[in-house]
């Protein structure tokens, strides 16, 4: 059985079934699904929307069209999966598979997935506290970490790992090995210590991290220079 939702909704109780949300009369349509939230599978169409901030589902939570999937908590039997144009918007949470398709638009800042894979022509933001066990991209599609506890990062076809930090043990560019492992400072601070593979015409570049964040830095060390000389008087 499938339950349709195209109205805005707050779903805070056992559905069990899978459920369909749909755009309706006067679309975007909201979905809220809270705690104690349980259904089988949730299937996002057209631009509606799912606010996911605690609760269970059993199977997967996908994306399609233009749809919208923001997830703050909450546990994925199978996983969370975004299709089309679809955008996914990741900050905690937990499942063994994060898959983004087509053109999707994923930004990832918190919680844990197993495994995280990027297809087609998608394109994925790490940063934060962002955790994962490994990560990979195939065909153009395209990733930029700036922070996480990340996985094996693994690239294929012709897509591109652009990864922002400082102290790599390889120089700035894309990585000359197809394998090996990767040290050094991810853009927000967080140590970096991982294999990595690369294949076909794939890359993993690294980049010095984005200007406002190398700003914060240098007024962070100045703040600490700033402490110690004051302590020392």
């Amino acid at each position: 059985a499938e339950v349709i939702i195209d109205t805005d909704t707050t779903l805070d109780y056992d559905v069990s079934d899978s459920v369909r949300v749909i755009a309706g009369a006067s679309p975007p349509t909201t979905v809220q699904f809270l705690e104690p939230g349980d259904a089988d599978n949730i299937t996002v169409y057209d631009d509606s929307i799912v606010n996911m901030t605690a609760g269970y589902i059993g199977g997967y939570l996908e994306g399609y069209d233009s749809a919208t999937l923001n997830v703050s908590d909450g546990f994925f039997g199978l996983g969370l999966i975004a299709h089309d144009q679809s955008n996914l918007n990741v900050s905690g949470g937990s499942t063994e598979l994060l898959y983004v398709y087509d053109e999707s638009v994923t930004d990832f800042s918190g919680g844990y997935y197993e495994l995280v894979k990027v297809h087609d022509s998608a394109r994925m933001d790490i940063r934060g506290n962002a955790e994962m066990e490994m990560l990979s991209t195939s065909g153009t599609s395209t990733m930029d970490i700036f922070g996480g506890d990340l996985g094996w990062p693994e690239a294929s076809g012709s897509s591109v790992i652009t990864i922002h930090g400082t102290d790599f043990n390889y120089p700035y560019g894309p990585i000359p090995d197809d394998h090996g492992t990767l040290t050094g400072t991810l853009s927000n601070g967080d140590p970096i210590d991982t294999l990595f593979s690369i294949f076909s015409d794939a890359s993993i570049v690294l980049a010095v991290p984005e200007p406002s964040t190398v700003i914060l830095l240098a007024m962070g060390a100045l703040g600490l220079l700033a402490y110690g000389w004051r302590r020392r008087r």
